[in-house]
């Protein structure tokens, strides 16, 4: 229910970024393994990664690549933080 929302959320204000990092990070680090998706997390947040070089975005971006299974990227991303 909650990622509905955030989607909705992300849709009406396609401007606002804390929209589609909330998506993604709820996409990257669900308890539920049903519902990770590292790699559409990684094409939501690569995105943003660019114009907003933020703590939370390199988390979420090492998040993504850990569901990945991509450890040395994951670990990258990290260190950026």
């Amino acid at each position: 229910e909650a990622l509905d929302q955030l989607q909705v959320g992300m849709e009406h204000h396609p401007w606002e970024p804390a929209f589609t990092l909330a998506v993604a990070r709820l996409l990257a680090a669900s308890p539920d393994d049903q519902l990770r998706d590292g790699v559409r997390v990684l094409a939501l947040v690569q995105t943003l990664a660019e114009p907003l070089r933020t703590t939370a975005v390199a988390a979420t971006l090492g998040m993504a690549h850990v569901e990945l299974g991509q450890f040395v990227e994951a670990g990258e991303w990290q260190r950026l933080r």
